[in-house]
């Protein structure tokens, strides 16, 4: 049988937005780097509902030169360690390009959730997808999943499956749903 997964945003729902002019964006220094509350509770308890568990991230701004691998590589990295390691976080998936590219992985593409499946041996259609924007419900859709969308001022018209106060309350959701 097919294992079920979560699929994390990262900026927005793992690590806390940037809010520039009402808009979030992505942390561009380690000094912005700060988990949100519930990540580590919520990740120690869907894996230990036997949950695979994935980050997948659009990082545009390593396409338009304003953001160094390097750094969303390590960020990367000390999240993934904060969350457990490798034991937690199955793999972290990086879109690197931005909306003038017409690439498969980028969100609202389902392109990082397809790859995830195939590579993970996962059955969509009883994963979740966590995000903060529309791009992020619309590349769970897309794939077949369940959508969580995380309360936040700037996104109050987004559409999903559920609407989660933060991770705890997200993860008690699917853990509600684990007959899927």
């Amino acid at each position: 049988m097919k294992a079920k997964a979560v699929f994390f945003d990262r900026d927005g729902v793992l690590i806390k937005a940037v809010i520039r002019d009402h808009k979030p964006f992505a942390i561009h220094s380690a000094d912005e780097f700060c988990l949100t509350e519930g990540a580590q509770e919520a990740v120690q308890q869907l894996a230990a509902a036997d949950y695979r568990l994935f980050i997948i991230s659009n990082q545009p701004d390593l396409a338009r030169g304003t953001l160094a691998h390097g750094f969303v590589s390590e960020t990367n990295q000390k999240l993934v360690g904060l969350l457990g390691g490798s034991a937690m976080i199955r793999a972290v998936y990086v879109c690197p390009h931005d909306n003038s590219h017409r690439c498969e992985c980028r969100k609202p593409r389902p392109g990082m959730l397809l790859q995830a499946a195939k590579e993970w041996d996962v059955d969509l259609a009883r994963s979740f997808v966590i995000g903060d924007r529309d791009v992020d419900m619309a590349a769970g859709k897309a794939a077949g999943c369940s959508t969580i969308v995380m309360n936040a001022p700037y996104n109050g018209s987004v559409m999903a499956d559920y609407r989660a106060s933060d991770l705890k309350d997200a993860s008690r959701w699917i853990l509600k749903n684990l007959c899927r």
